[in-house]
C-alpha cells in the first residue's frame, strides 16, 4: 500500500453530492430496516468519478497496489462502509478505487478504534506497515495497530500476494545489486532513475523496500 495525490473533486459530485446525500439520509431515517434502493445509493457510479481514481491510482488497487483494470473494471470503494455511513456515500475523500478481491474481503468492515489504513493522507509503508524479512512477501503491522487493520480487512496476505511479491522483490534486488557493484557506470544514474519510478508502479512499495534494505 502506497501513498497517492487525491485530485480535485469530479464535477458531478461537486455540483450534486449534497443533495444526492439529503436525499439518502431521508430515506435511510424513513426506511431503517429497509434495503437501499440502487437509483439512491450508486450516485457515485459516475464516469468522471471513476476516471478521477483510476488516474489517481494509475490503475491500480488502492490496497494491494496490483493492476487491475487490465483484466477487470475495479471497484469504487468507500474507505468507511456506504452501508454503515450513508453520509459518505458522496463523499470525494471517502472513495477509492479497489481490486474486487480487496473490496470483497473488506466488505462493510469498520474499526472505529484503529481504522483502515487511508492511502492519500496516511503514510502506509513509512509508519504503518512492513515486510517480514526473510519473507518479503509478507506484510506485517508492527508500527501500528492500524496497519493490522489493513492487512486483516483487505486480506492483504491472502494465497498469491505474497508470492508476487517476493519475485518482484527478487528482481529489484538483483537489479540493485548490480547497479551497487557498478556506480561509476555510465548508465548507473539511469538504472538508479528507473528502479524510483518503480515505486510508482503496482506493487512499487515492494521496490521501495528493497532499495530502503540497500541504503539506496
Amino acid at each position: 500500500m502506497k501513498n497517492v495525490t487525491r485530485p480535485q473533486i469530479p464535477a458531478s459530485l461537486a455540483t450534486n453530492a449534497a443533495r444526492w446525500t439529503r436525499e439518502l439520509q431521508r430515506w435511510v431515517q424513513a426506511n431503517p430496516t429497509a434495503a437501499v434502493p440502487d437509483n439512491l445509493i450508486k450516485h457515485y457510479k459516475q464516469d468522471d468519478v471513476r476516471e478521477a481514481l483510476q488516474k489517481m491510482y494509475r490503475d491500480q488497487c488502492c490496497y494491494c497496489e496490483g493492476r487491475i483494470t487490465d483484466v477487470s473494471y475495479g471497484h469504487i470503494e468507500h474507505r468507511q462502509p456506504k452501508s454503515r455511513y450513508p453520509s459518505k456515500a458522496f463523499d470525494w475523500h471517502n472513495l477509492h478505487l479497489a481490486c474486487p478481491k480487496c473490496n470483497t474481503k473488506k466488505g462493510d468492515k469498520w474499526s472505529q478504534t484503529d481504522p483502515i489504513l487511508d492511502a492519500v493522507v496516511d503514510r502506509p509503508v513509512e509508519k504503518h506497515l512492513t515486510y517480514r524479512t526473510g519473507m518479503i512477501g509478507v506484510l506485517r503491522s508492527p508500527r501500528s495497530a492500524r496497519g493490522k487493520t489493513t492487512v486483516e480487512h483487505a486480506d492483504l496476505n491472502r494465497d498469491g500476494l505474497p508470492g508476487t511479491r517476493t519475485r518482484i522483490y527478487l528482481a529489484a534486488l538483483q537489479t540493485i545489486r548490480e547497479l551497487k557493484g557498478n556506480l561509476s557506470a555510465p548508465d548507473a544514474g539511469v538504472v538508479r532513475q528507473e528502479l524510483e519510478k518503480k515505486k510508482e508502479d503496482e506493487y512499487g512499495s515492494v521496490i521501495a523496500f528493497a532499495l530502503e534494505e540497500a541504503g539506496l
